[in-house]
């Protein structure tokens, strides 16, 4: 059974939170200089029906910097599902994290069995998340606003440069994130993000620009129906 530890948990949670605009908007989209999207050409597209029943967690398939860097960079090679759509709805997010279950001397949390999505709008869904023989909650994800949401090409995308200014020993570093999610030809639902970290020297110069991504599949299910909750 795969657990992750509950200090790398909360790290995790962190950074999630206070990068990804999650909890709170980001200063502006598309969330990378390069980018060229803008968000104006994609106001009325229609956004992907994620609906399913998917693994509980996603796996590492790729990203930057490769998988043999992994350990020297500390990437993360597997996250939970309730970190991956944008968290509107906090109260229920908070509430479902606070029934998973904890074990050992370490406080290591079990992994979920699955996550199903059910599409309560174009631009809106519930998600719910348990074990198999126990609902663990739901919440809503809505991305309803298309200046801050882009739906492109059957992928749900988002961004922003960081409001906060990360601090180093050599002078401040602003830094960039995006995410995009879509489904795969199989049907599993991929997650990636990416960070941009531009760093500065002596608080004026230049440093360069250290980049990180990851992509996760969460492998969509099939044989877990019984135990989700009846749509109303």
């Amino acid at each position: 059974m795969i657990r992750v530890d509950r200090i790398a948990r909360a790290s995790l949670l962190l950074s999630l939170v206070e990068l990804s605009g999650c909890l709170h908007s980001p200063a502006n989209y598309p969330g990378t200089r390069a980018s060229s999207v803008k968000a104006t050409d994609y106001i009325s597209a229609q956004c992907p029906d994620f609906s399913g029943t998917y693994e509980g967690v996603g796996v590492r398939i790729g990203g930057e910097p490769p998988e043999h860097e992994e350990v020297k960079m500390k990437r993360v090679r597997t996250i939970f599902f309730d970190h991956t759509f944008p968290i509107t709805d906090e109260y229920g997010w908070r509430k479902l994290q606070s029934n998973y279950h904890v074990h050992g001397p370490h406080s290591t949390y079990e992994k979920p069995d699955y996550a199903t999505v059910r599409q309560l709008g174009d631009r809106s869904i519930l998600i719910t998340i348990g074990y198999t023989d126990q609902v663990l909650g739901s919440y809503r994800s809505d991305y309803a606003d298309p200046m801050r949401y882009i739906c492109k090409d059957g992928r749900l995308q988002w961004g922003g440069v960081d409001s906060r200014v990360l601090r180093s020993e050599w002078g401040p570093n602003r830094s960039e994130s995006s995410y995009v999610i879509y489904l795969n030809p199989e049907g599993d639902l991929i997650a990636e993000d990416r960070l941009s970290v531009h760093q500065t020297f002596l608080f004026v110069i230049p440093g360069g620009t250290s980049k990180s991504a990851n992509i996760y599949r969460f492998k969509r299910l099939t044989s877990l129906e019984p135990v989700l909750p009846p749509s109303h």
